[in-house]
């Protein structure tokens, strides 16, 4: 899978922040997003993730059918090939009459999609914000799964995936703990867990490792290294750990007005 911008554009009512941006980026790979605070970080990756629109530009998604995530393939495979069609790009995906999924490469203009699909594409982890929901940290994590409740996984399947979820975050100590009790470190990677539950190609983090400590830090760092390398999923990650960002990201982007 890649995930390519062309001439994109990003700001705030209309005013740029930077030069029209342009590259390609790729499954497996661990992109680090660098630069001063206000230089525009946080800005592209909610305009990656669509909660921003973006002034110009197109972000484009280029996979194989083997690659969609699962709904996309079933309950909703035929108004995402409505729309690519219409807008003159080839399908996203399709199944043929045998049931198997094609493996010709598609495009799709990700900003065609809606925000419910758009969300079995791409996942965000945004600094954690004063407003905390009245849920335990099982249920904010069991969000993520959302996007793929019309999915084939099991009812028991997906409460496995969860867990080892929680797991892998660290975090499954405090599953039956309301968020309102958990310190801000707490807090920030059940919102990492909840992305990771998301289970989507492409991932995106605004300073994940805000409020940890050195060993949590390094621990977070180490999962996304495992979900970009090992899982192949596009990882970009905003930070000010420059050190990390030079030993460990496979690209490093660098964003300065």
């Amino acid at each position: 899978m890649q995930f390519a911008l062309q001439n994109l554009t990003f700001g705030h009512r209309g005013k740029p922040l930077l030069p029209p941006l342009t590259l390609t980026l790729e499954s497996g790979q661990l992109v680090a997003l660098i630069g001063r605070n206000g230089s525009g970080k946080s800005t592209l990756l909610q305009t990656l993730a669509g909660l921003l629109p973006s002034l110009a530009g197109q972000m484009m998604i280029k996979t194989s059918g083997r690659h969609c995530p699962e709904p996309t393939l079933h309950a909703d495979a035929h108004s995402i090939v409505g729309k690519v069609q219409q807008s003159g790009v080839q399908p996203l995906c399709e199944e043929s009459s045998s049931g198997a999924t094609t493996q010709e490469e598609w495009n799709i203009d990700f900003s065609s999609l809606s925000p419910a699909e758009r969300a079995r594409w791409v996942s965000i982890v945004l600094p954690t914000t004063p407003e905390i929901p009245p849920l335990t940290v099982l249920e904010v994590v069991q969000l993520g799964r959302l996007p793929h409740r019309h999915a084939s996984l099991s009812q028991r399947d997906a409460t496995t995936f969860v867990d080892s979820v929680l797991h892998r975050c660290g975090i499954a100590h405090l599953a039956s703990r309301p968020m309102y009790t958990l310190s801000d470190g707490q807090r920030q990677r059940v919102m990492l867990a909840r992305a990771v539950a998301q289970d989507t190609p492409i991932m995106l983090l605004d300073e994940p490792t805000n409020f940890l400590d050195f060993q949590a830090t390094q621990e977070v760092f180490q999962l996304l290294h495992q979900l970009a390398h090992e899982e192949q999923k596009l990882v970009i990650v905003a930070t000010h750990h420059l050190d990390w960002a030079k030993r460990e990201a496979d690209k490093t982007l660098d964003v300065r007005r």
